[in-house]
């Protein structure tokens, strides 16, 4: 059992584009306030058995640039310990350890973990102290120069994915009237095999996807009858020696009019169409 204080000191930082303070990238860390934390009291460090129930939504630790003029200090021995609650006692030392900057002054410290990071930096025989407050679902930067003894904490928010299912029924059909004609004498042609393909429209989380209906005949007035809930009818006519293609939309709950003479192909679509009128001699 030790006893001892722990002062916790989080700078509030605010972007500008010039002042005073130091410089990380393009823009300018001004100092506006502190405000300090005092956790006082006894402090325990947990024994090898024991073990802490941490609550969810820990801490994303420290990530801790370390400079001197600015400019980056590598292989900074670095004592770390992080003091929190454990089991309803507070303040316990959660946990030890021991880590080095890299060779861009930077180290990653206290994950996992809620409380307050304790940082002591040894350097050339000098010691340099920061305590810094973890807190819940995300992680905080830190910017440290040993020259000026400044020092600037940037909270960094934790990410939260959120995914949206969304799922759709198409619940009305459209519809496809197709007259086939002759185009020498304008006589319909009966029994005429017409091969139709129809797509279906993308409906979250199914895909757009086409579908072969197989093999219709018009009737003995040249017409061929279709519906469903597509938005897309793919048409094959053979007639003679040639096939023709036709491809014709529709809109749920309208009708589409398809007029094909053969062997002209002068085809004429019209949606939302009066057949009555369309159709007429």
């Amino acid at each position: 059992m030790r006893t001892g204080t722990i002062a916790s000191l989080l700078v509030v930082v605010i972007l500008a584009s010039a002042g005073a303070g130091y410089f990380v990238g393009a823009n300018s860390l001004v100092v506006r306030s502190v405000v300090t934390t005092t956790v006082t009291g006894p402090l325990s460090t947990l024994g090898t058995n024991e073990s802490c129930a941490l609550p969810t939504g820990n801490s994303g630790g420290i990530g801790l640039e370390l400079t001197n003029r600015s400019i980056p200090v590598a292989n900074a021995k670095i004592t770390v310990e992080v003091i929190g609650s454990c089991n309803g006692i507070s303040p316990v030392v959660l946990t030890e350890d021991k880590v080095a900057t890299d060779s861009t002054g930077w180290v990653y410290m206290c994950t996992n973990y809620n409380g307050i990071c304790s940082i002591t930096i040894n350097l050339a025989g000098h010691q340099y102290s920061l305590s810094i407050p973890l807190f819940p679902g995300g992680g905080s930067i830190v910017y440290y120069d040993l020259w000026n003894n400044s020092e600037a904490v940037i909270p960094v928010p934790g990410t939260t994915t959120t995914t949206t299912t969304t799922s759709c029924t198409i619940s009305a059909e459209g519809f496809l009237l197709m007259k086939v004609l002759n185009g020498s004498n304008n006589e319909p042609i009966g029994s005429l095999p017409v091969h139709v393909e129809a797509r279906y429209p993308a409906c979250p989380p199914n895909p757009a996807y086409d579908d072969d209906l197989g093999t219709f005949n018009t009737n003995a007035s040249g017409f061929l009858n279709l519906s469903g809930t597509y938005n897309w009818f793919y048409l094959s006519i053979g007639h003679g020696h040639e096939i023709y293609s036709v491809n014709a939309s529709l809109s749920a709950g309208a009708l589409t009019c398809v007029i094909f003479p053969i062997p002209s192909g002068n085809l004429n679509i019209t949606q939302g169409c009066d057949p009555a009128r369309y159709f007429a001699p």
